[in-house]
């Protein structure tokens, strides 16, 4: 019920989702500008689109006026992008300069972002290994349970001893009781549960449930870059001042020093009437912040297709800023060197220089200023962690790959193999790249879900983490889905995971939660499962013995809240963080099978000991309830070791409450005093058996190894 109320609400969600936040556009019709809704626009139809206006359908643009559009959501791609008539325009995407009249190509679900919206509502079937499993094993045993309980209900009534249709039917529940594994279904949702609310306390929203154990079993992590490994925000590292052929930190100089200092001076003055057009000036506006009597006479913004900007100062010359290869100046080799390793490191390079007027192209080099991409904090410490896991991480960005590789190095990423423009690769050669890549650049959103599909194809089991609606196909496609809470509304919708401070060091508390939940159950569903095993035997025994099943549905009720209930939901709590291994049917049956077998080989030597010593009807009843309950203290002996001072105490409490219960339930439980005899064969019949179930606590342990 629990899974069905979240699919439930995680459908609705995706149902409303849309990329198009902007509810009105301008049409040109009748050669009038007219303001339309979104939802109205046809084919043909022209668009007038200016700064700040999101474009809500794919165009083509048939006037240009030095227009700058973000793809950044769509594409990855994070700078903006200049263009030019002719150029296509992608509905989603952004115009953050300029204005243009465009003409509508596409409409609706033929658009970018509607193919998009499309993929995140597509239906995924669930990838829970531990779900599949318990549901073909409850399919196996609903093929066992109702021919046999038709069959035993069938030689209870019409051939043995009872001749009432109620005492017959009592009896047959108690057998059917056994062999279903009652709790198993609602301790693994409950498990899962409990991991959704300490998720919660490492600010995570677990949308689906099964998420953090799908996390667990990953054996390839693929992340985004902007927005996932950085933050999206530019980070000031240095500038060095040019003086001649050497160069000065701006870190070495004192506080006068930095006042005194013309590049400097210039720097803040630059930053002070240039406008916060993207993060890159943001981040210098920040940093310099000295004031200045410099008065601008003529100012140049940035342009994505100029990748610089200038300004003339009264008195002061032109001072340019920008990329290096976009400023003509004079440098010697040695500082060529320096900028271009520091390229090579991943950093961006500003170039600051002095011009003697405004429309002048030489100038003069003055100062390199350093910058980067700011990392999340906790990026290398999770990579690290998913590496020493065995966890393959590669990076998948829109973004230069050599850019990222650079970036990748920087973030801890040790074993990268190679690094591939995604624009040079055919679709039909992912599936042979993908296993000689880590870091894929220039990637399209579509091709990331290929990316995906290519590494799940090869038996992988692929989380993906993303922010951008650019990541949405990919984030449906993975088996475990992660978003950024800073992310788009889009990727949010889809994920399974939400990341709440954007720390992506919470997935190690994913997995974490995730081995807990895998491991616990593997380890307590063989209390289930002995019970199963042996009811089930006994019930094709019973179909053919000339007896009627000894054990009272009561009866079995106690034995399996106090040696299975109680116990598996308190022990599936417990931490534990050894890496799965083994699939849960392997796990399980090795051990309840073999210690269900021997229960039920004692309950049947009890049974035949029955037709050559005379044991009444409610003493072999209470021997057998006897049997049933020491195998079961014995299964919980092991499945409680290694005995920490919790799990005494649990163990000690069942134990001690089932004895009691069986001493003195006395009829209430339809329990009767044994003879010495009576005693002394159920010592002898039921010693070899309990002595091999007490030898299995040593494969426990070998099969379920925890750190309590």
């Amino acid at each position: 019920m629990i899974g069905i109320l979240q699919e439930i609400q995680a459908k609705r969600t995706v149902d409303k989702l849309t990329l198009i936040t902007q509810p009105y556009v301008r049409v040109l019709r009748d050669d009038k500008l007219e303001k339309q809704e979104y939802t109205k626009i046809v084919l043909d139809d022209v668009l007038f689109l200016e700064t700040g206006d999101q474009i809500p359908a794919d165009c083509k643009i048939v006037e240009n006026q030095n227009l700058e559009v973000d793809e950044s959501s769509l594409t990855g791609e994070s700078e903006n992008i200049q263009k030019k008539t002719g150029d296509p325009l992608w509905s989603g995407s952004t115009v953050t300069a300029g204005a243009c009249y465009a003409k509508v190509t596409a409409v609706g679900a033929d658009t970018m972002s509607g193919k998009i919206t499309h993929e995140s509502k597509k239906i995924k079937k669930e990838n829970s290994k531990l779900n599949k499993s318990l549901n073909h094993l409850l399919k196996f045993l609903s093929l066992i349970i109702l021919p046999a309980g038709i069959l035993l209900f069938a030689r209870t009534f019409f051939v043995g001893s009872t001749t009432d249709l109620p005492s017959a039917a009592v009896k047959t529940v108690s057998v059917i009781i056994g062999m279903i594994p009652e709790g198993l279904i609602l301790l693994t949702s409950v498990s899962m549960a409990a991991g959704d609310v300490a998720m919660s306390r490492h600010h995570s929203l677990i949308q689906k449930l099964s998420s953090i154990e799908t996390l667990a079993r990953t054996n390839i992590l693929c992340v985004d870059k902007t927005g996932t490994i950085t933050t999206g925000k530019i980070k000031f590292m240095d500038l060095l001042l040019v003086e001649g052929d050497k160069t000065i930190s701006i870190k070495d100089l004192t506080a006068e020093e930095k006042d005194k200092h013309t590049t400097i001076q210039a720097a803040s003055a630059l930053s002070s009437v240039l406008p916060a057009a993207n993060e890159t000036q943001k981040s210098l506006q920040k940093t310099f912040t000295q004031k200045t009597n410099w008065k601008a006479a003529s100012i140049l913004p940035f342009s994505s297709e100029r990748k610089h900007s200038k300004a003339e100062f009264e008195g002061k010359g032109t001072w340019l800023l920008g990329a290096p290869e976009f400023i003509n100046y004079s440098i010697p080799e040695s500082l060529q060197e320096k900028i271009h390793s520091r390229l090579l490191e991943g950093y961006r390079v500003l170039i600051l220089s002095e011009a003697k007027t405004f429309d002048e192209k030489e100038s003069t080099l003055r100062g390199i200023l350093i910058l980067s991409d700011e990392l999340r904090t906790d990026v290398a410490e999770t990579f690290d962690y998913f590496e020493k896991q065995n966890v393959e991480v590669k990076i998948i960005s829109g973004d230069d790959p050599q850019a990222v590789f650079a970036i990748a190095k920087r973030s801890g990423i040790k074993n990268m193999k190679s690094f591939a423009n995604m624009k040079q690769v055919a679709d039909q050669n992912i599936l042979e790249k993908v296993k000689t890549t880590s870091i894929f650049g220039r990637v399209s959103p579509f091709q990331k879900k290929e990316i995906l599909l290519a590494l799940q194809k090869q038996g992988n089991i692929v989380t993906m983490v993303g922010d951008g609606v650019n990541d949405v196909p990919a984030l449906k496609q993975a088996d475990c889905s992660v978003a950024m809470a800073g992310g788009s509304d889009a990727a949010k919708n889809v994920s399974h995971i939400i990341l709440l401070k954007n720390n992506i060091g919470s997935l190690i508390k994913a997995v974490y939660e995730g081995r807990r939940i895998i491991n616990n159950i593997h380890r307590v569903a063989s209390l289930f499962l002995v019970k199963t095993t042996y009811s089930a035997i006994l019930a094709v025994f019973f179909v053919f013995w000339g007896k009627d099943y000894p054990i009272m549905p009561i009866q079995m009720s106690l034995i399996n809240a106090l040696t299975i209930g109680i116990p598996s939901f308190f022990l599936a709590l417990k931490p534990n963080r050894e890496r799965v291994s083994g699939s849960f049917l392997d796990n399980a049956v090795k051990t309840s099978i073999p210690i269900g077998m021997a229960t039920a080989a004692v309950m049947i030597l009890l049974q035949a000991a029955s037709t050559v010593i005379d044991i009444p009807d409610p003493a072999l009843s209470t021997m057998s309830a006897a049997v049933l309950s020491s195998a079961g203290i014995l299964a919980l002996f092991a499945n409680c070791t290694p005995f920490t001072l919790s799990n005494t105490i649990l163990f000690a409490g069942c134990t001690i409450a089932l004895i009691g219960s069986m001493l003195f339930g006395g009829k209430l439980i339809f329990m009767t005093s044994l003879t010495l005899i009576q005693l002394v064969v159920l010592a002898v019949l039921t010693h070899p058996s309990l002595d091999y179930i007490s030898s299995q606590k040593a494969l426990f342990q070998k099969q379920y190894i925890s750190c309590y």
